[in-house]
């Protein structure tokens, strides 16, 4: 009987080592998420009677403290981003971007998009394109998990004018003990 077991086990043991091929995937999760960066842009206080009017607005995150990682935050592998969408809200008036550009910094990575001549509405949405590995350098500035800066800047044709920026970055999370 003692011959018979060994060979079985044996059997057993080589069935699972080849046919799990890498055991570190069957301890990963991929999951989806959103990080939601809501900024509010001023276009105010200037006394000049004709444009261009110039803005700036900045928002600083740490992505250590974003619900969407709280499960995760120790096991992150990485994080891709998927699409970049932002919708224009709260809009106090008609207002032509003469020229706007969005930026995302994060460690040494940017990523930034323009647009020029560009009419607001509100409810908008524009999509950012991966034209230039955008989508790679802020896949890199979510997978260090430090803090990530996003700044919209530029000049539009009307003064005293508000609204906001509701970023949407649709992610997806590989975490686990594999790799």
């Amino acid at each position: 009987m003692r011959k018979t077991a060994f060979p079985s086990v044996f059997l057993t043991v080589v069935i699972l080592v080849t046919t799990s091929c890498n055991l570190g995937d069957a301890l990963s999760v991929k999951v989806d998420a959103d990080f939601d960066i809501d900024l509010p842009v001023e276009v105010t206080g200037q006394e000049m009677k004709t444009g261009p009017f110039s803005f700036s607005s900045t928002k600083t995150i740490d992505l250590s403290k974003e619900p969407a990682l709280v499960d995760y935050l120790d096991n992150v592998k990485s994080i891709t981003l998927k699409e970049l969408s932002t919708t224009i809200s709260g809009l106090s008036k008609d207002v032509t971007l003469l020229q706007a550009t969005l930026t995302i910094t994060g460690g040494t990575h940017t990523a930034s998009w323009s647009v020029s001549n560009k009419a607001l509405k509100n409810g908008e949405t524009l999509t950012g394109g991966n034209d230039n590995g955008q989508y790679d350098a802020i896949s890199s500035m979510l997978t260090a998990l430090g803090s990530v800066t996003v700044t919209f800047t530029g000049t539009s044709d009307v003064n005293n004018v508000v609204f906001t920026l509701k970023n949407a970055l649709k992610t997806q999370i590989a975490a686990g003990l594999g790799g």
